[in-house]
């Protein structure tokens, strides 16, 4: 018999296939050290180091009735590192011809979600078909299907709207799924609003918070027709301007009332804690990368300049006016927006970011490549820079959060600890400016091109 091929993975790999295979309080006794996978991917291996009594061990996960990944076995404690991962090696060996029986822990009640199942629909999306039939897009679906594993369909109708109507939406919550289950943070499943209600681990501290995705979507007459997007040079800098205070922020502006209206801080669940909305641009493919700067205009209700002679001044808008909408500006001002602790966004919330981080770790069945282009500023000039990149490469690294914006609401009653999200880029109004604070310069566009 062919001895059993066990692969090293990456710590994302890992995540994207068991991340919630051990518990996030266990990062703060151990740190894991390698990750490992068999050729079929029936078993997978972690090597830890337990920062309590300064010894190894080896933990062993395989599937069970639901496919999701259990721990099965582990390793005896040892202070060597080495002989450590070589009894770990050995034992996924050992236990991998029983590891479909090994798997099964008796507790498989709910039915794994398939995010690609036929439904026979008849207004199937475009864009979910893309994902689910082209092959420069099996990335994005091969890390999707262990992801859907892990994901609890609170409302009822996900899968039904991921594949129709809802397709731009749904993405965006598996996004902020994977964004907060890389931050450590535990989902609590029992009620169905808002989308997620979570608690941030640290150490052997609990932070409850709650999050309620959005979307701004393709625009849409009375007869149920599309509005086209508005037709603006973007080398015109006053057109482009006019853009951003006003058509953009009419369009963030529906979305976000609608939550504000729906008062999810007066459940008990949520009452008390910091209460947070995650609005993504869908209206087209991209848009995020052009609306961006319009969004803290609507929040703050202002818009600050630099001079020429480089001095920063604040311009407070009223009202933002396109066409027969006018809506007034300042959303952190109104009335009960007090309750809403931060505004998070992203301009990387498509399905391009799914085959991006598929690629990246192993995910894809055919041969193609993504190259990535972002637009940063340069720390030291601020001069903004379009960075390219090509995905996969053994240097491209890239993490769910990568991109994500923080809003901070300086009226708000509970604020949002800057700690659960450490990687997003933080905005905050201080003595009447607008600062950011970030770990990594921010991404203020995103985009890929997948090359054949």
């Amino acid at each position: 018999m062919a001895p059993i091929v066990i692969n090293p993975i990456s710590y994302s790999r890992f995540n994207a296939l068991a991340t919630y295979a051990r518990n996030p309080r266990v990062k703060s006794h151990s740190n894991e050290l390698e990750w490992f996978e068999t050729f079929d991917g029936k078993v997978l291996g972690m090597l830890l180091f337990d920062t309590i009594d300064n010894e190894y061990t080896g933990i062993i996960f395989s599937r069970d009735l639901n496919k999701k990944y259990r721990y099965i076995d582990m390793t005896e404690f040892d202070d060597n590192r080495a002989k450590t991962k070589k009894r770990l090696l050995s034992k996924i060996r050992e236990l991998h011809p029983s590891a479909d029986e090994q798997g099964v822990q008796g507790d498989e009640s709910v039915e794994t979600m398939d995010f690609f199942i036929d439904l026979n629909k008849k207004n199937i999306n475009s864009d979910f078909l893309l994902v689910k039939d082209s092959p420069e897009y099996s990335a994005a679906k091969n890390i999707i299907e262990p992801l859907m594993r892990w994901y609890a369909d609170i409302d009822g109708n996900f899968v039904e709207q991921f594949q129709t109507t809802g397709f731009n939406q749904r993405v965006w919550e598996v996004l902020l799924y994977c964004i907060f289950t890389e931050n450590d943070c535990v989902f609590d499943t029992s009620f169905n609003a808002p989308d997620f209600n979570l608690s941030y681990i640290n150490g052997f501290n609990s932070i409850p918070f709650s999050i309620e995705a959005t979307t701004v979507n393709k625009p849409i007459d009375r007869r149920g027709q599309p509005i086209p997007m508005p037709k603006v040079n973007r080398e015109n800098i006053d057109e482009y301007n006019n853009l951003l205070v006003n058509y953009f922020p009419t369009r963030y502006s529906g979305p976000l009332l609608a939550k504000l209206k729906k008062k999810y801080w007066e459940q008990e669940h949520v009452s008390g804690k910091p209460f947070a909305i995650a609005i993504a641009d869908c209206q087209f493919k991209g848009a995020g990368n052009v609306s961006h700067d319009a969004l803290p205009l609507y929040l703050y209700g202002f818009q600050q300049k630099v001079t020429s002679e480089g001095a920063e001044e604040r311009e407070k808008i009223g009202c933002h006016i396109w066409g027969t909408k006018e809506i007034p500006s300042g959303f952190f001002d109104l009335e009960g927006a007090e309750n809403i602790s931060a505004i998070l966004f992203s301009p990387a919330n498509d399905i391009d970011k799914f085959n991006r981080m598929g690629l990246k770790d192993g995910f894809n069945d055919n041969k193609y490549k993504i190259r990535r282009t972002v637009k940063s500023p340069n720390i030291h000039t601020w001069e903004y820079e379009l960075i390219t990149k090509i995905v996969p490469n053994k240097k491209y690294t890239e993490t769910w959060d990568e991109g994500l914006v923080v809003y901070h609401n300086p009226n708000a009653l509970h604020p949002f600890p800057i700690y659960i999200l450490p990687n997003a880029s933080h905005y905050h109004v201080i003595d009447g400016r607008l600062v950011v604070e970030f770990n990594s310069p921010p991404i203020t566009e995103d985009m890929s091109e997948i090359i054949i």
